[in-house]
């Protein structure tokens, strides 16, 4: 149904009543006006009756017609009025404007039949036949001493009444009038006071609804209105801040939520989700649209978190658990779930809090294959050292052939010790400067740096009859600590021409790209699997164990290259096809000496 606004409802109201009244009192006044006019003037007629009634009484001629005929023209046309005396019986005996003798019976007149009856003065209005026009006649009744009485009429025309009142009636009809627009005018400007401020509060509060508290409402008018205009600005302040308390505390919820590096998720009783954290959609790979709402089965395709959030759902608690997600690679997440409660402490559903520890496994792991490398490492030189020398105790010194070659073993196998403990020396080394201030760097001239390191692998590429080439852009210059860039370019040469056949060649190339330093190192070796790819660098990692231990590496080189070029600010690359050779590539920053 149509709601009518206010003011067409007061306006309205006030007109229809205000007319209602004006018309009444128009009417009235119309009624009475003419009512005291016609009494007014029937006064006057019955009072000129009476005169005209004394006039003959007094008169000594009253039995002669004509005498009286005569004294009803003089006193009619002296007071224009129309005078008849008639008898009881309806016989006109003088009239001021006709003959008698033409007249009719008047025995039947309203105001002779009244005044005969009562014996009081009667009015009627009515119409002459004999005059032709409207006359107002007032009868009464006189005698002439003792005979039969006789009735005294006086009469005049009502047609100056008629415009008389007809006058009058205009003006009260003007006069209402006026006062009916006066009416509207002032029922308009009441109703407009009445409804204009509570059409002002009423935007105002639409403003509100919509959260616009710039503006505030003007109270006027009567002591109500400016109180509850007091009120609505008071209470749209009030709102304001609260609402400014719940967005902020919402925005702090939401800064916090989101920068957790934990998935959030949170579910009402029923299993709907009410929210989750951009962590959660990026370590669960979820779909973010239309993700709110939805029930949690829709959503989450892993098992273990299914089986643990169900668990929670059925019993509201604090859980933890450790979950495991497959994938490429697989997840590890602890998971942590609690009950959600509102301000009355009453359960809402249930939260669910993932942090992330495959980092932590993984580094687990890489400790656990570490200690077990290097014991393993370490284990073999050992045994073979003791071996050898319980060997020569036994008598092996005694023979020299035997003795010689128990020898040369625990030499070999010393070295390798050697080596093993020395770069492991040196990995230690690279990283606790790299978690302090970082080793002492100057600038070094790369193609002097790098014809070091060729310099020193020589030798080993000789043995093999492999060529070292090299294409080296002169005038670079880094910010680097020489030896350890030295030993990270010799590491990388050794592999090469280790693992590649004789009579091959290995590249070393070095180029300025988008402000930075590529070095490269070609080789022509067997090249590597894309599956041993991701653990490379790892420490004792070697993708041909037992040709590695054979060719004398220690599994950490390629381990020292990276932290190397971390240390550095740079970092390291690999491309590597089976049967086609590998590429590795130590990419630093260019000095910043040479860039200005």
């Amino acid at each position: 149904m149509k709601k009518v606004p206010l003011f067409w409802q007061i306006f309205p109201a006030l007109v229809g009543i205000t007319l209602i009244t004006v018309g009444w009192l128009a009417w009235y006044g119309r009624s009475a006006v003419r009512e005291f006019y016609l009494n007014q003037q029937a006064a006057d007629l019955e009072v000129r009756a009476k005169l005209f009634a004394e006039n003959v009484i007094r008169r000594p001629q009253r039995d002669q017609p004509e005498q009286l005929d005569r004294l009803a023209a003089r006193l009619g046309k002296a007071t224009n009025t129309r005078f008849t005396l008639i008898r009881a019986d309806g016989k006109v005996i003088a009239d001021s404007d006709e003959e008698p003798r033409r007249m009719g019976d008047h025995a039947n007149r309203p105001e002779i039949v009244r005044t005969l009856a009562s014996g009081t003065p009667a009015m009627s209005i009515r119409y002459s036949n004999t005059l032709h026009e409207e006359f107002m006649y007032v009868a009464l009744r006189t005698s002439l001493g003792q005979r039969e009485p006789l009735i005294v009429r006086a009469a005049m025309p009502v047609t100056g009444l008629h415009r008389a009142i007809g006058r009058m009636e205009r003006q009260v009809v003007v006069a209402a009038l006026v006062a009916s627009l006066v009416a509207v005018v002032v029922s308009w400007v009441i109703a407009s006071r009445i409804s204009r401020p509570l059409e002002a509060m009423t935007a105002h509060a639409q403003r509100l609804a919509r959260g616009d508290f710039a503006h505030s409402v003007h109270g006027w008018g009567s002591r109500e209105i400016s109180s509850l205009a007091t009120a609505m600005n008071q209470m749209g302040r009030d709102l304001q801040d609260q609402i400014e308390t719940i967005a902020r505390q919402g925005n702090d919820r939401a800064a916090i939520i989101t920068s957790m590096a934990e998935a959030v998720i949170a579910l009402d009783r029923d299993g709907h989700i009410l929210e989750v954290n951009p962590a959660a959609v990026g370590m669960l790979n979820l779909d973010t649209r239309e993700i709110h709402g939805r029930l949690f089965h829709e959503v989450l395709r892993h098992a273990d978190l299914l089986d643990f959030t169900e668990r929670l759902l059925a019993e509201p608690r604090t859980v933890t658990d450790e979950l495991s997600i497959s994938g490429d690679p697989d997840r590890h997440y602890v998971a942590h779930g609690n009950t959600l409660r509102d301000a009355s402490d009453r359960i809402m559903g249930v939260i669910v809090v993932l942090s992330d520890i495959t980092r932590l496994r993984r580094l687990e792991t890489i400790r656990r294959e570490f200690v077990a490398n290097v014991s393993h490492e370490l284990h073999t030189p050992v045994t073979v050292i003791k071996g050898a020398s319980e060997t020569l105790l036994d008598g092996a010194l005694d023979e020299p052939e035997a003795g010689r070659r128990f020898a040369l073993a625990i030499q070999r196998q010393s070295n390798r010790l050697a080596a093993v403990i020395a770069d492991t020396l040196s990995l230690s080394e690279i990283e606790r400067d790299a978690q302090q201030c970082g080793p002492p760097c100057e600038p070094c001239d790369v193609a002097e740096m790098l014809a070091e390191a060729v310099e020193q692998c020589q030798s080993l590429a000789d043995q093999k009859n492999i060529r070292l080439e090299h294409d080296i852009e002169s005038g670079m210059t880094i910010d680097a600590h020489h030896e350890l860039l030295v030993r990270a370019v010799v590491n990388l040469l050794d592999n090469a021409i280790r693992y590649s056949e004789a009579n091959t060649v290995t590249r070393l190339a070095a180029r300025r790209q988008d402000g930075e330093i590529v070095i490269r190192v070609l080789d022509q070796g067997c090249g590597i699997a894309p599956r041993h790819m991701p653990r490379l660098f790892e420490r004792f990692f070697r993708v041909d164990p037992a040709r590695s231990r054979e060719l004398g590496g220690t599994g950490l080189g390629l381990s020292i290259v990276k932290h190397v070029a971390l240390l550095h600010g740079g970092r390291v690359d690999v491309e590597s096809r089976v049967g086609a050779g590998s590429k590795f590539s130590i990419i630093l920053p260019e000095s910043k000496r040479e860039r200005r």
